[in-house]
């Protein structure tokens, strides 16, 4: 069973990170639930971002997530800082769930 969950994951954050690149300006609605947009909402305003309409300004806010420091000459987040990224969105999205 857990590997077909953490199948899922995997499958979820490879086509976040490839959409994400692919087209950046697809509505977040598509890929992320309404708690985890939410969960996104309030980390965008605490980092004094726009909250996430499009899925290139949601994937930066996961990678954030995920320990990833932006920058003019960085390349885009990879799978691992993803992943992280989207376990921290998972737990923060459950938490909010249960207030």
């Amino acid at each position: 069973m857990q590997s077909r969950f953490t199948t899922v994951i995997v499958w979820r954050l490879l086509l976040l990170t490839l959409i994400g690149r692919d087209v950046p300006q697809m509505s977040a609605e598509v890929l992320f639930t309404d708690t985890q947009l939410i969960a996104l909402q309030d980390l965008a305003q605490e980092h004094e971002r726009p909250p996430p309409t499009d899925l290139a300004s949601a994937m930066l806010l996961v990678a954030l997530l995920g320990g990833y420091q932006p920058g003019k000459k960085r390349p885009p987040p990879g799978m691992e800082v993803m992943w992280e990224g989207y376990q921290r969105l998972e737990l923060i999205a459950m938490g909010g769930n249960c207030v």
